[in-house]
């Protein structure tokens, strides 16, 4: 029996490294789809912050775009972080389906950003500048 659950967490850790080593930076290069650290950081220097000039409107704006892009990143992790309880379960059937249904709950949440996204957009649309 000990020989056994040593194979079995053999095969899980060799599949826990597979996914971190091999796929977890292809799904974060996938998603990310930026310049590297270089591009970053010199977007990152360009921001010059909130001024006493911005309107009302763009202030809201950017609220709403940093906590929608914020929920994006959350729902990056928890499908990472389904996908290492799916790994893990091994075939199981219990922690397969908690997996699972991890992964559909997130596709809803991100359903629902991309429709807050098209909102948020439709309503600056129709607004006017001041």
């Amino acid at each position: 029996m000990g020989t056994f659950l040593a194979d079995l967490s053999l095969r899980a850790a060799a599949k826990l490294m597979i996914f971190s080593d091999i796929l977890a930076p292809q799904i974060l290069a996938a998603t990310y789809g930026g310049s590297g650290m270089e591009g970053g950081l010199n977007q990152a220097g360009g921001i010059t912050g909130i001024s006493s000039g911005t309107d009302l409107k763009q202030l809201i704006i950017h609220i709403i775009e940093f906590v929608l892009n914020f929920v994006t990143l959350l729902a990056v992790g928890v499908v990472i972080y389904a996908g290492i309880r799916l790994i893990i379960s091994l075939g199981e059937d219990e922690p397969k389906e908690k997996a699972k249904k991890s992964l559909i709950h997130v596709a809803i949440g991100l359903v629902i950003v991309i429709l807050s996204r098209a909102i948020v957009l439709l309503i600056t649309n129709l607004i006017p500048t001041s």
